[in-house]
């Protein structure tokens, strides 16, 4: 396919995505409140509006991988105030309705669902969400109302999307330990930086990536006006047991695997030219 027009990408911190082709705004995943730790257990969580407003002055669509709060919560801000459309899971539909977001805003996806955005077509594939302790994976049992407890933005399911765009190719995380093989070939993976030597090597055997930008590696909860901190990486059953993602040590182990490989490290909401960076 043959490349034509800029894509400028922005991370917008966590798992957020910013990609932009012409005039066409497409988001994933974007979430600015972070709420701290001790809310995730007490209390209800209400998104940060003014910050919200803030960060985003323009989408045309939202793509969500999964409803936790992370991905989800501060998504029915950015409809109100762009007037957006969002794509996402049954329980992210669901949330979203409670939110009193219009029907003709929220569309529900599944795996292999092909939707047509503007100048993005994308691809829905299954993604694999490690087990998050207290925060079980299961359908909504019952209408909710705002503003939510932290654990009630629940997970049912999970994608992983592939994007293509003026010739360019995107894929997003397709989670731990996926093993599914509905992995396409892309230009450009967004990754975890917490994953196994041997399985970046599958998902690269798979994907084929020119550039790998790691994401989901800072502290949400912690507020934007403190500089980023990583956070820890998921217990491992080798010592050390416990640790906190480190993206030198990631940079290393990429290297190990494709010296040639790129490896986009972003600053946060910094716009990016994808096209320039692949050339």
């Amino acid at each position: 396919m043959e490349k034509t027009g800029k894509i400028f990408f922005r991370w917008l911190g966590v798992a957020g995505i910013e990609l932009e082709a012409g005039n066409c705004v497409l988001i994933i995943d974007p979430y600015f409140t972070r709420v701290p730790f001790y809310k995730m257990w007490i209390g209800k969580v209400i998104p940060e509006s003014k910050l919200i407003s803030q960060h985003i002055k323009h989408c045309d669509f939202i793509l969500v991988t999964h409803s936790h709060i992370d991905h989800l919560m501060d998504v029915p801000d950015i409809v109100n105030n762009t007037e957006c459309r969002v794509y996402g899971s049954n329980n992210t539909c669901s949330l979203l309705h409670s939110c009193k977001i219009a029907k003709g805003y929220v569309y529900r996806i599944k795996v292999a669902d092909i939707l047509n955005l503007g100048k993005f077509k994308i691809e829905v594939l299954f993604a694999k969400h490690r087990n998050v302790l207290g925060f079980s994976a299961g359908h909504l049992g019952y209408p909710l109302k705002p503003p939510f407890t932290a654990r009630q933005y629940r997970m049912d399911n999970c994608f992983a999307f592939h994007i293509s765009v003026n010739g360019i190719s995107f894929m997003t995380d397709p989670g731990i330990n996926n093993f599914s093989k509905c992995f396409k070939k892309a230009d450009v993976l967004f990754i975890s930086a917490s994953y196994s030597m041997e399985y970046y090597k599958l998902l690269f055997d798979s994907i084929k990536p020119k550039i790998l930008v790691p994401l989901h590696w800072d502290n949400f909860f912690l507020p934007l006006s403190v500089a980023l901190r990583p956070y820890f990486k998921a217990p491992s059953r080798k010592f050390p047991f416990f640790g906190k993602i480190n993206l030198n040590e990631f940079s290393k182990v990429i290297k190990k695997i494709d010296p040639d490989l790129k490896i986009l490290i972003p600053e946060i909401f910094k716009s990016y030219d994808i096209v320039n960076i692949l050339n």
